[in-house]
């Protein structure tokens, strides 16, 4: 988890450019649970290494202890609200190695408007929660079962999260 890495005025035009962005309500967590589809908007991976984010995206991997080469294959944000059902899943299967980066693009955030990530270990117990702190950065192993969790009803914010999907190469 990296925080404060991007700055206010860089945060509010993605924020802005996201709430102007098209959204497909077409992005499903796991395949049994495709009748509750929830909001997303591809970004073309072809122009990421342009983006502020992807540079502090690289600064903070080289802090990991993941060594590795990556690319992205595939980058989108998802758009929670209030009422939005969102199921845990993993990003990939087990026998692949890839990681996902997820940046919390939110204005502001109140610990009681919910929207963590939740992270379950191998009992399905909770074994992380990351909340939706403005800017924040998590960084993790794309085979770890994980929900994002709704926005609560008192919250008028989208939940921002973008998405990289990452594999070695």
């Amino acid at each position: 988890v990296f925080d404060n890495l991007l700055a206010t005025d860089k945060l509010e035009i993605l924020l802005k450019r996201f709430y102007q962005a098209s959204f497909t309500k077409n992005e499903i967590g796991r395949p049994d649970t495709a009748s509750f589809p929830h909001w997303s908007h591809e970004l073309n991976i072809e122009d990421i290494e342009n983006e502020d984010f992807w540079r502090l995206t690289l600064k903070s991997l080289a802090q990991t202890q993941i060594k590795s080469r990556w690319r992205v294959y595939r980058a989108y944000v998802n758009a929670g609200v209030y009422g939005d059902t969102m199921f845990s899943h993993t990003d990939t299967t087990p026998e692949k190695q890839e990681i996902t980066v997820l940046w919390y693009i939110v204005p502001k955030w109140n610990i009681d408007w919910s929207g963590e990530t939740l992270f379950y270990d191998k009992d399905d117990e909770i074994a992380f929660a990351a909340v939706p702190k403005p800017g924040r950065l998590v960084i993790f192993d794309s085979r770890i079962k994980h929900a994002g969790r709704p926005p609560s009803r008192i919250c008028y914010h989208n939940r921002f999260t973008l998405a990289l999907k990452m594999e070695p190469y």
